[in-house]
């Protein structure tokens, strides 16, 4: 059992630790590009639908530059573009560029250029300055289109303050705690912010590998929140008086369920899941020929009529050359200005992607559940079935998350979980060829720890007569237990080390002799062995051997203890020696590799084994070393024993007679000792015929001339005897029914 936990520790708990803690802990951000590659391969198979959104693009393309001449244009002209697309009705322009620096085209920018030339004349100078200012002239059309956003930039470098014009309001926890500070602000002129209607960043990161995923709604300069271009163009178009960002610790919103920062932020009727750094997921719609309209056509008055009514614009370039080229999941090359387009599609839509409070505690757990499951599938279950259920494990996980992502735009990560499988399907398997492998090798070593080196070798040469599986035989078992264990272990408590040596040294000369017997180790049980007779391979004699080998290992135990003599347990004066019980019977019972698939032990099982552990307890009753069965005295004859009783042990309702082994055929051949076994089977005799006066009467002189081993068996009997003429019962049957084991 030990070493069955060990392996599953070793082949399927660490492992799922050591994935569970990579996932966790993610060193180089390699599961979050993992995770970012297969939530773009979803959007690129199924995009968002994209309907007739009121959300335009006007784009300074290259055919507008060539039209217009190179940006940047003249401020009058931007003033141009702001009156056509505000006549054609546009509810909202947000500008996706920053005004920092006055028109370089002004009269009066030119007049300064010329000064310093020396090459204007009066004249000229003077009907110069009546000309308006180029800026001036945009700051009015801006002022007249009423819903105009202008960007700005935050920067690290800038030392500029926002000029926000939106109210934000918080609900929560302050949502500043999960912002990063994006440094100051770079902001439009002055007179352009006066004349706004919204001012928005422009500003967003890309990921890594410089891909755009998310758009922040609420950024931080310093201590002030500053919406996104793409938020103050909604706020605008809802007529909402204010951003409200909602955080952790709000009503409904528990603090333990995420983590901490900005849950979702509202604008007017418009609620926009976010992450906890308040970005928006953008879900990418395919191109739409429809969405984009040029800027030169909206100059030049190529717009069709009503196409412009009630739309959001956002004005930005498409043009390579002027640097605001972004890669998305489904374009590499596009235009910056369309992150703001897409993300205010979703929010007229209410169209989002995002990743629930719950999904990532749902994919650690599944990522462990599931790589228990295959892990376990591993070690009990045939490889195809292991690849049919991996697999089909594996396609019900993708599916989920597929189903997730496009019937309720939740980003499950399946990788954590199919990682798990793949890596718990990979090392189970390679772990059990190992195995295999490793136990081919050994088969003939460790069959030499079970057999005589003779068996061995016969084994080697005849592989016949070694029948895998179980097959029904007559064996031989011996138990063999130490006596008085107990106050050994007591003794080596704070030193189990020195108690496994001691152990040891009773184990190996025990063991050597069984083995030496022609006897099979069985196993080890603590300080005990179990050892069988006639399998794996044939022994006509195997209960004549099994009772040389009790012999033998009585002998073995007297030479043991003369080596111990002169050592004494740790921390007293009592001398070290060893006592030993044994139990020996013989019967048929299943003899055959027993255990499981992954790990089995060749052992024997049935009714005589459990009678022989049985027997071994009954050594403490009646004082002896060795209690061995009838069937095993009727099948090796040429020994000396004496009967110890007629039992009927605990969980067994049929009596036996059991037996101590004396010695040889010849044993009896000393003096006195014919007659002392005489003398006991007239004791027994008038023991169980009830005569328990005459059986007590002998009790004396075999008590004298008992050989040592067997006086304790005499004591047992006088109390047995005084009980019996002090209570006799009215059913006696001359069996004694034991209590314990």
């Amino acid at each position: 059992m030990q070493t069955l936990y060990s392996r599953y520790i070793t082949t399927i708990i660490s492992p799922i630790v050591l994935l569970i803690s990579f996932f966790m802990i993610d060193p180089g951000l390699v599961v979050e590009r993992m995770r970012n590659d297969l939530f773009d391969l979803f959007q690129r198979i199924e995009p968002r639908q994209d309907t007739d959104s009121p959300v335009l693009m006007v784009d300074i393309d290259e055919a507008s530059l060539a039209r217009f001449g190179q940006w940047p244009w003249p401020r009058p002209l931007l003033a141009r573009l702001v009156d056509k697309a505000s006549a054609a009705g546009a509810a909202v322009i947000a500008f996706d560029v920053i005004f920092a620096e006055p028109d370089r085209t002004s009269p009066r920018a030119m007049l300064d250029l010329w000064a310093k030339a020396g090459d204007i004349s009066p004249e000229t100078e003077a009907v110069m300055r009546k000309l308006p200012d180029h800026d001036e002239v945009f700051a009015r059309s801006i002022r007249g289109a009423g819903a105009v956003v202008l960007g700005l930039a935050l920067s690290p470098e800038a030392t500029g303050r926002p000029p926000v014009k939106a109210g934000i309001a918080t609900v929560g926890e302050d949502p500043r705690t999960a912002l990063p500070s994006s440094g100051g602000a770079i902001p439009p002129l002055s007179q352009l912010v006066d004349a706004a209607a919204g001012i928005g960043s422009v500003s967003y990161p890309s990921d890594p590998d410089m891909i755009v995923r998310r758009l922040p709604l609420i950024m931080r300069s310093g201590d002030q929140l500053v919406p996104s271009l793409a938020a103050e163009a909604v706020r605008l178009a809802t007529h909402a008086g204010a951003i409200v960002v909602k955080s952790t610790g709000a009503s409904g919103e528990m603090a333990g369920s995420q983590t901490a920062g900005i849950t979702s932020i509202r604008i007017g009727p418009v609620i926009v899941p976010t992450d906890p750094s308040g970005r928006l997921i953008l879900h990418y719609a395919a191109k739409r020929q429809g969405r984009v309209v040029s800027a030169a056509d909206l100059l030049d008055d190529r717009i069709e009529s009503g196409r412009l009514d009630g739309t959001i614009l956002f004005v930005g370039t498409s043009a390579a050359g002027l640097k605001d080229i972004r890669p998305s999941p489904l374009d590499p090359v596009m235009a910056g200005v369309e992150a703001h387009v897409q993300a205010v599609e979703q929010m007229v839509g209410s169209q989002y992607l995002y990743r629930p409070d719950w999904v990532r505690g749902a994919e650690t757990l599944a990522a462990l559940v599931l790589a228990l499951l295959a892990g376990i599938a591993v070690a009990k279950l045939r490889p195809v079935a292991n690849v049919a259920i991996s697999s089909s494990t594996l396609a019900i996980v993708w599916v989920v998350a597929w189903l997730g992502y496009s019937r309720f735009g939740w980003l499950v990560d399946p990788i954590g979980p199919s990682a798990g499988i793949a890596l718990l399907y990979v090392i189970g398997t390679v772990d059990g060829f190992v195995r295999t492998e490793r136990d081919k090798r050994r088969i003939r070593s460790a069959f030499g720890q079970y057999l005589s080196p003779a068996l061995v070798n016969r084994l080697a040469h005849s592989r016949s007569q070694l029948r895998l599986g179980g097959e029904t035989r007559e064996t031989s078992i011996l138990f063999c237990d130490i006596r008085g264990f107990t106050p050994l272990s007591e003794a080596y408590c704070e030193d189990p080390a020195g108690l496994t040596r001691l152990i040891n040294r009773f184990l190996t000369p025990m063991t050597g002799e069984v083995l030496a017997a022609g006897g099979t180790i069985d196993k080890y049980i603590g300080d005990a062995l179990m050892a069988f007779w006639n399998a794996p391979l044939d022994d006509p004699d195997h209960a004549h051997n099994a009772v040389r080998a009790v012999l033998a290992m009585r002998q073995a135990l007297v030479e043991l203890n003369a080596s111990l003599a002169g050592e004494s347990l740790p921390g007293t004066e009592a001398p070290l020696s060893f006592a030993f019980g044994i139990g020996l019977n013989t019967g048929f019972g299943l003899v055959g590799n027993v255990g499981s698939d992954q790990r089995f032990n060749y052992s024997v099982m049935g009714d005589p084994v459990n009678l022989a552990a049985r027997l071994e307890g009954q050594c403490k009753t009646y004082g002896v070393d060795a209690v061995i069965g009838e069937a095993t005295v009727c099948a090796a004859t040429d020994f000396t024993y004496l009967e110890l009783d007629l039992i009927a042990v605990k969980g067994k309702t049929v009596p036996a007679h059991i037996y101590t082994v004396l010695g040889d055929a010849t044993w009896c051949d000393a003096p006195g000792r014919s007659e002392w076994l005489a003398a006991h089977t007239q004791m027994l005799t008038a023991y169980r015929a009830g005569d328990w006066a005459a059986a007590a009467a002998l009790l004396p002189d075999l008590q004298r001339s008992a050989d040592a081993a067997c006086k304790t068996l005499y004591q047992v009997y006088a109390g047995r005897l005084a009980e019996l003429t002090a209570a006799p019962p009215h059913d006696w049957d001359g069996v004694y029914r034991a209590t314990s084991k």
